[in-house]
């Protein structure tokens, strides 16, 4: 009877850490999921920040009819044609791809870390098996 209680103890154990990893996956499956989430978003915005952009500089190529009448405008529009370029394409291609790097690289920590949670609690639930099979067993052959 002792060999059984040492075998169901373990077992109760198993069962504590088959609880606590499935807890940790199914947190680090919601991270990851809502990073992913995220990362559309930041794809949206980036999009969303280009095509102001080019509706800027399309806007201000639109002073062509007047930068043919004034010198101003037309310095005006090359100016600001530059500018917006400069600084919306460095902003989108600069802020953005950071950004989408960092994201990258934190969704492949959580992959990693839900590959490794999956590896230890199949082993867990392996062991789980082996225990209650021995726990069978043990129980069989007392009178």
């Amino acid at each position: 009877m002792g060999d059984v209680l040492g075998l169901v103890m373990e077992q109760y154990s198993c069962d504590i850490q088959i609880r606590a990893l499935q807890t940790q996956l199914g947190e680090w499956e919601a991270a990851a999921a809502g990073l992913a989430e995220f990362r559309m978003t930041v794809a949206s915005s980036e999009s969303d920040l280009t095509g102001s952009v080019s509706a800027a500089v399309g806007a201000v190529q639109g002073l062509d009819d007047l930068s043919e009448k004034c010198l101003t405008a037309a310095v005006y529009g090359e100016e600001m044609t530059g500018e917006l370029r400069m600084t919306g394409l460095e902003l989108a291609g600069g802020a953005f791809a950071r950004l989408e790097d960092r994201i990258e690289r934190e969704l492949a920590s959580y992959r990693q870390k839900m590959e490794e949670g999956r590896r230890n609690l199949a082993l867990a639930e392996e062991k789980r098996a082996m225990l209650e099979e021995q726990i069978r067993i043990l129980q069989e052959e007392e009178p």
